[in-house]
């Protein structure tokens, strides 16, 4: 792509995150928004109202064929995503999609070929390679900070009008995704982000006094010795918006990373940080950011995907990640049906 050339692209979902994504296109001074669509045209109205131009369409493909694209944010419902990338690939385009990849594990796979053929930039919307409390959280695994990590502890916790039964999901990927923003693939590639893949795992389904599915829980084992415990509940009292919660624990220290912040608990002096707590709120750190938009990490992820279109080099969130990060919510479906531990090596 020759140099001072703005990437056209073109959003596919007019929902919050397509909302967002959008914005972050209109105003990257690298990009050229030519066109939205969404197959609800109550969501041109919401579009006009946010006080946008760009030309609207209730038909996807569509809009796909007959505009000038460069690439395309997929922000569509999961189950949609592989017809899309399919859609995006037969006109070369290059393809950002909001997590999680797809919802099932076969067209996560069919994806996955797409993202091996030569010349395709492909993204994921997971944010927290981008976000300063996450990146600082990283730099202490990667530079011993709390010697050798022995455990973790996980959370993810929404308070969700609606449940929503396994037994009408797909796959795992999620308990009412698009529909109560309890996806915990975000979480479970924050997993992979910070301590690699599990070996092998345990899981089972929590569950409501009436016997509506409320969450899941989950052992994890690593090839290295180490091993972590993720809770995950749709139905927590108190947490309007999803909050994630990471808890490590070395042989030097413990850790402990939400949105918010991050703060280390060294059991001697070490790499420069004091011995005993020390904690970093999200208002301590540089934001990388130009434009704050709801979250950090939405433009930072957009601005990496255009970046990547330009350079041709995939960003930090790609689609095997996100293949893997479908193979370990299988394994946890799989494991609380079974009743029985897991191998990932048993999942695709």
């Amino acid at each position: 792509m020759r140099v001072g050339h703005k990437v056209k692209v073109g959003v596919v979902g007019l929902g919050r995150r397509g909302l967002l994504r959008a914005a972050a296109a209109n105003v990257h001074p690298e990009t050229d928004l030519r066109a939205v669509a969404d197959i609800d045209p109550e969501a041109e109205d919401i579009f006009r109202l946010a006080g946008f131009r760009t030309p609207f369409s209730t038909d996807p493909g569509k809009m796909l064929d007959e505009t000038d694209l460069d690439a395309a944010f997929i922000c569509a419902p999961p189950e949609t995503h592989l017809s899309l990338a399919r859609k995006c690939r037969e006109k070369s385009l290059d393809v950002f999609i909001d997590s999680p990849l797809a919802d099932s594990l076969s067209d996560c796979r069919e994806m996955v070929k797409f993202a091996q053929k030569e010349d395709f930039i492909h993204a994921l919307g997971f944010h927290f390679p981008y976000v300063p409390v996450y990146q600082m959280a990283k730099q202490f695994l990667r530079r011993g900070v709390l010697d050798e990590v022995i455990r973790f502890r996980a959370t993810l916790y929404h308070t969700s009008r609606f449940y929503t039964s396994l037994k009408e999901e797909k796959d795992l990927a999620a308990p009412g995704a698009g529909k109560t923003g309890s996806d915990p693939s975000s979480v479970v590639y924050l997993l992979h982000w910070l301590f690699g893949l599990p070996d092998k795992l345990y899981a089972g389904i929590n569950r409501t006094s009436d016997g509506s599915e409320s969450g899941f829980s989950a052992v994890l084992d690593y090839p290295q010795g180490l091993s972590g415990a993720l809770d995950v509940s749709w139905v927590r009292p108190y947490y309007p918006a999803p909050a994630i919660r990471v808890i490590a624990e070395g042989t030097g220290g413990t850790m402990e990373v939400a949105d918010e912040q991050v703060k280390i608990h060294l059991y001697r002096k070490k790499a420069g940080y004091e011995k005993g707590w020390t904690s970093w709120h999200r208002s301590d750190l540089v934001s990388p950011s130009r434009f704050f938009l709801c979250r950090d990490g939405v433009f930072e992820t957009t601005d990496a995907f255009i970046q990547a279109v330009k350079s041709r080099k995939l960003t930090a969130a790609t689609w095997p990640e996100g293949y893997d990060v479908m193979r370990t919510i299988e394994a946890i479906r799989r494991s609380s049906g079974e009743s029985r531990k897991i191998s990932l090596s048993e999942v695709g």
